[in-house]
């Protein structure tokens, strides 16, 4: 942490990230952040909660959040869910969660995410795609080249998962569109352009 007022210490995140960038071992990964979230809930109860400290925590979450790594997107996504369970259960956390908030500006808009960091993309897309699918069964192969629609739409019919660079995970509808339109083209099964296709 940087000296000064307890308002202008921090958790070092270059330090922390390449502390965790070069530890291979994903429990250990975790612990160097979980240390370090200890650390910041003992400075922080330290300062007996003055007011402000709300924000403070929460910038300092963000930054401790934005740590957890892993390999590979799937594995980095666990990681982060992991830590956030484990963060839950901390009594400083607790105490921030009930601290009183004070809004500044009135709150005019909410941004859903859409790849899973807010909202399980899994439970809501995967049957909405298997349904689409199903609905377009008469104009969307099942499979082109030797690839399945499921496949290339990165997503896993038998476990019901997505892909980290699913284009239905990642994309917006018309991105999803535009795919299937191409699917349709690339199988040679419509004589139509895409825009009559959809």
């Amino acid at each position: 942490h940087n000296s000064g007022s307890w308002a202008d210490c921090h958790v070092n995140y270059t330090n922390l990230a390449q502390a965790v960038a070069a530890e291979p071992d994903p429990a250990k990964c975790a612990a160097l952040v979980e240390k370090e979230c200890e650390q910041l809930h003992k400075f922080a109860e330290a300062q007996g909660m003055p007011t402000g400290i709300g924000a403070f925590l929460a910038f300092n979450y963000m930054t401790l959040f934005r740590a957890v790594g892993g390999p590979t997107r799937k594995a980095r996504k666990a990681a982060k869910v992991t830590f956030f369970r484990w963060l839950k259960q901390q009594d400083i956390f607790q105490r921030y969660i009930s601290l009183p908030r004070t809004l500044v500006v009135p709150v005019e808009l909410v941004v859903f995410d859409k790849d899973g960091t807010l909202i399980n993309h899994e439970l809501i897309f995967g049957p909405w795609v298997e349904q689409l699918i199903a609905g377009m069964k008469d104009i969307v192969p099942l499979e082109v080249d030797g690839m399945s629609v499921w496949k290339g739409l990165g997503y896993d019919k038998a476990t019901q998962t997505f892909e980290g660079n699913s284009v239905v995970c990642a994309g917006t509808y018309d991105d999803i569109r535009d795919w299937l339109c191409n699917w349709i083209l690339k199988s040679g099964t419509s004589d139509k352009d895409a825009d009559q296709i959809w």
